[in-house]
C-alpha cells in the first residue's frame, strides 16, 4: 500500500492504491508503513536547506551531508562529509538519495563531472532512486538540440567549465541502469523570491518557458518539485526541467 500524490493546478490530493511494487514508495499510508528516508547532498545550502525543510514538513526522515555549515533542524540527521567521503554503508538504511550538490567557483571544475560518477557508485548496484540537480548550463538552447548552453559564445566564463563537466558527467549517468533522474533549472533561478508555489516539471533536455515568455524558476519550487520527484518517481531515467510561474 502506498501513498500517491496527484497534483491539480496548485493543489495536491493524496489517496491510497495497492500497487506490486519495490521502489522507494514505501512511505507511510494511513500511518501503517515506514516513512521514507532521504539521504539528502549539500544539505546545508540554499537549495539543499529547501529540500530539508519541505522532506521535514511532510513527515520524511532525513539524513544530510555537508562537508560544512549546520541544516537548523534538529529534526535532521546531519553528517558532516564530502559527497566524495561518502561510502555505501553511509547510505545504505537510506530510499532515496537526492544530490543539491554545487562545486563552487573556486573548486577544480572537473570535480562536477566526478560527482556524477560518485552518485552512480554510491546507488546503482543499489539500484536506488538518485535525483540530482543539474545547472541550466548543462541543458540545449532549443529543441534542435544542436547547441548547448554553456557552447553559447556569451556564456560566462565562469561558468563554462562547471556546465561543460556537468554535461559530462550526466552522458555517464544517461549509461547507468537505475533509476536517475536529473532536474535543472531555467536560465534564471531565484534564490530571494519565494515563488508562489506555481510550477511545472516539463520532461526536457533543452531550455523551457514558462506562460510568461520566461525561463524562471525560483528555488523553493525546484526543492519542492525535487522531492516531488523522489517520492512519485514519474520521470525515472529523465532529464527535466522546473520552472515557475511566480
Amino acid at each position: 500500500r502506498i501513498k500517491l500524490k496527484i497534483k491539480i493546478f496548485n493543489r495536491e490530493i493524496c489517496a491510497c492504491a495497492l500497487l506490486d511494487t519495490n521502489s522507494v514508495m514505501r512511505k507511510k499510508c494511513a500511518g501503517m508503513e515506514e516513512k521514507m528516508k532521504i539521504a539528502l547532498i549539500g544539505a546545508a545550502g540554499k537549495l539543499g536547506n529547501r529540500i530539508v525543510k519541505a522532506a521535514l514538513a511532510k513527515g520524511y526522515i532525513v539524513k544530510g551531508f555537508c562537508q560544512q555549515g549546520e541544516i537548523g533542524d534538529e529534526n535532521a540527521e546531519i553528517i558532516h562529509k564530502s559527497l566524495f567521503d561518502i561510502t555505501a554503508q553511509d547510505i545504505q538504511d537510506c530510499d532515496v538519495f537526492i544530490s543539491a550538490f554545487g562545486s563552487g567557483f573556486q573548486a577544480d571544475p572537473s570535480i562536477n563531472y566526478e560527482a556524477f560518477l560518485k552518485y552512480i557508485e554510491l546507488n546503482e548496484r543499489a539500484g536506488r532512486p538518485t535525483i540530482v540537480i543539474a545547472g541550466a548550463g548543462s541543458l540545449y538552447t532549443d529543441e534542435t538540440r544542436t547547441t548547448l548552453c554553456y557552447e553559447q559564445p556569451e556564456y560566462p566564463e565562469m561558468l563554462y567549465g562547471i556546465s561543460k563537466n556537468i554535461a559530462l558527467g550526466i552522458e555517464k549517468m544517461m549509461q547507468a541502469d537505475f533509476p536517475w533522474t536529473i532536474v535543472s533549472p531555467p536560465e534564471q533561478f531565484d534564490v530571494n523570491n519565494p515563488g508562489n508555489g506555481v510550477y511545472s516539471v516539463k520532461a526536457s533536455d533543452y531550455l523551457q518557458y514558462n506562460s510568461q515568455g520566461k525561463s524562471y524558476a525560483v528555488y523553493d519550487d525546484v526543492a519542492a518539485a525535487m522531492l516531488c520527484i523522489a517520492e512519485e518517481q514519474n520521470f525515472v531515467k529523465q532529464r527535466v526541467v522546473v520552472v515557475s510561474e511566480g
